[in-house]
């Protein structure tokens, strides 16, 4: 078979993955709004009903949207399904997993434990963890641990839920981790990890011994009534939403690539060298009004997650939704990057009132 003929097959047989889940989906209409927005706002409330619209979100899951500013919460709205096989609504007090925005959380706590005194980010870990410091890891700073450049997204000898469950073995296995690279002198996601180290240093910095999900479950959570766990326990499972990953079609993923210019450019960098990576970083540096106005603290999460705090405008707001998007990372997500901008609009005409 020649080589046309291959490339012919391989694009017809990707065509027909793509699109035939989609005939076998099971269609919804767009779901009831449910929630309330302040007067001025109400911009994001229609966007948030457009994102199901336009099927960047999908009525077979369930999504929710929130703002505060200036100290006051000026939209709650939620979507959908939190389980659509169980026929359960979303509802106000619905819970959903934040995947790696739990990140920002994290920081919060190693953040207020440096407030306190009780850790310096320039020291080395090792002054507070002496196990760790071994297997290449005696120069690794707590600030370098935490800014993902210790080399360590994964862990000796792999994760198992036994290890999970069983701390000292846990922190044995995190102990004898090798950084992938010098530490320091390179930046790597450590998607999975960071938690668990991260932890290991709460319970050694904390006088109280406590893991990272207990110390923000004390100190931040039951605070200030912040309805969000690290860990959460069984007496909440009920109030969980469901995940799914509806099967994307190729025109949502042509759409995704013709309309959404940064994911335009994270496509086109992916197939071409240099010349294009250096053109993707101007981009990101004039990526919309979201980069250009925005100086944000927080995090993304699988599928579309976020969790941000603008400290400039006194803005605070989160998306959670349990339809996993293909295109679910911070702002190549067009959901949340739509909301976002909406905020922003309605922010800037309240301001300029």
């Amino acid at each position: 078979m020649g080589v046309f003929r291959q490339a012919v097959l391989v694009l017809t047989t990707a065509v027909l993955i793509s699109f035939l889940p989609s005939f076998f989906r099971t269609s919804f209409p767009v779901p009831e709004i449910y929630g309330v927005v302040s007067p001025g706002f109400e911009e994001v409330a229609e966007v948030f009903r457009k994102n199901f619209e336009l099927g960047w979100d999908k009525s077979e899951g369930g999504s929710a949207f929130a703002v505060y500013y200036k100290g006051e919460k000026v939209v709650d709205l939620w979507a959908g399904y939190a389980d659509q096989e169980a026929k359960l609504l979303w509802k106000e007090d619905t819970l959903s997993l934040m995947f790696s925005t739990t990140k920002g959380l994290s920081a919060l706590v190693i953040a207020m434990l440096a407030d306190r005194g009780l850790i310096d980010f320039k020291k080395p870990v090792k002054e507070y963890w002496p196990e760790f410091g071994q297997k290449g890891k005696e120069k690794i700073t707590v600030e370098m641990l935490m800014e993902h450049e210790a080399g360590l997204p994964v862990v000796y000898d792999g994760i198992t839920f036994d290890l999970l469950r069983d701390t000292e073995a846990l922190d044995r296995a995190l102990a004898l981790s090798e950084p992938l690279w010098e530490p320091g002198t390179a930046h790597g996601y450590h998607a999975l990890s960071i938690g668990l180290f991260a932890s290991a240093l709460v319970r050694r910095v904390d006088p109280k011994n406590r893991t990272l999900g207990q110390f923000f479950a004390e100190e931040v959570a039951d605070v200030f009534g912040i309805d969000a766990f690290i860990g959460t326990p069984s007496d909440q499972y009920h109030r969980l939403s469901r995940p799914i990953h509806v099967q994307p079609s190729l025109l949502d993923n042509i759409h995704a690539f013709s309309t959404n210019r940064f994911y335009r450019y994270i496509f086109l960098t992916s197939l071409f060298q240099s010349p294009s990576f250096a053109l993707l970083m101007d981009i990101m540096k004039n990526c919309g009004e979201v980069c250009e106005e925005m100086n944000l603290f927080g995090s993304a999460g699988l599928g579309g997650q976020i969790g941000y705090a603008d400290p400039n405008k006194k803005i605070g707001y989160g998306f959670v939704s349990r339809y996993l998007s293909p295109q679910g990372l911070a702002f190549i997500d067009p959901r949340s990057k739509y909301l976002q901008e909406s905020v922003l609009r309605a922010v800037k005409k309240i301001e300029n009132q």
